[in-house]
């Protein structure tokens, strides 16, 4: 018996790093996964990791700061599946990583927060009314520790994406409360991934910051699959009515 037995689960962002792991996990323990990312290649990758152990899953190539797109999803998710139950959402973009406040362009910041912010918001939108249907459900939602606490300088569109997580993760758990379905996110400190070393430092930085002992993380960086473990505690039913929670994942960071 698995913990997520019968479920099945939409994971964004899951065509590598944490959303892999977490869709690997997640069918592992019985969910059918629908691997949702732009990167068609990788998202196959993933959907054939998860077969070749015997679970089930298919792909969803889709850019979730567009609504028709993440209608179709959606759609395609009911079609195959014939139900939602978890919605994880994990899609995140990084960009404007090096530029101070007023460097960066408004394109820049609108892609953060398209992607980051208006992604889950539009994910949630398409969900949630499935979820209502059938009066029962489970979002998670990956936010940052960048969310909780002032982060170094350079990060204000992925600070502020993240922290709107949070903010619309609380206010959800309290709508969606009277309809069963819990609402709840985690905040990863630094995680192994590639996700950081796709963004190069631009040569033109105008600014300098040395690290400190308040950047790195009290213990380690965690591993993928180590957040996706704490998801998937989130997702199962061992939590009963555990929902607005924000759970730090961050080796103790946030603590100091």
């Amino acid at each position: 018996m698995g913990r997520l037995d019968g479920k099945v689960a939409i994971i964004t962002g899951a065509a590598s790093g944490l959303g892999r792991a977490g869709a690997l996990l997640f069918a592992r323990e019985g969910a059918k996964v629908v691997v949702v990312d732009v990167d068609a290649a990788e998202a196959e990758q993933t959907v054939a990791q998860v077969t070749q152990e015997g679970g089930d899953a298919f792909a969803s190539i889709t850019d979730i700061s567009k609504f028709d797109q993440v209608q179709a999803m959606t759609a395609a998710t009911i079609d195959h599946y014939g139900q939602i139950d978890i919605l994880w959402n994990n899609a995140a973009v990084i960009n404007a990583l090096y530029s101070s406040l007023e460097e960066i362009t408004e394109a820049e910041w609108g892609l953060v927060i398209a992607v980051n912010l208006t992604g889950t918001f539009l994910c949630c939108k398409a969900a949630i009314p499935h979820m209502k249907e059938r009066q029962k459900g489970c979002i998670i939602n990956t936010a940052s520790i960048a969310g909780l606490v002032a982060h170094r300088p350079g990060r204000a569109a992925y600070v502020a994406s993240k922290g709107g997580i949070i903010a619309l993760t609380r206010q959800l758990s309290l709508e969606l409360g009277p309809h069963n379905i819990r609402v709840n996110a985690i905040a990863p400190g630094s995680i192994n991934t590639g996700m950081r070393n796709k963004v190069a430092r631009p040569e033109n930085v105008t600014f300098e910051y040395k690290r400190n002992d308040a950047d790195v993380d009290a213990l380690r960086p965690a591993e993928p699959i180590e957040i996706a473990r704490t998801a998937l505690f989130l997702a199962s039913d061992d939590v009963g009515p555990l929902t607005g929670a924000i759970l730090p994942h961050d080796g103790g960071k946030s603590a100091r």
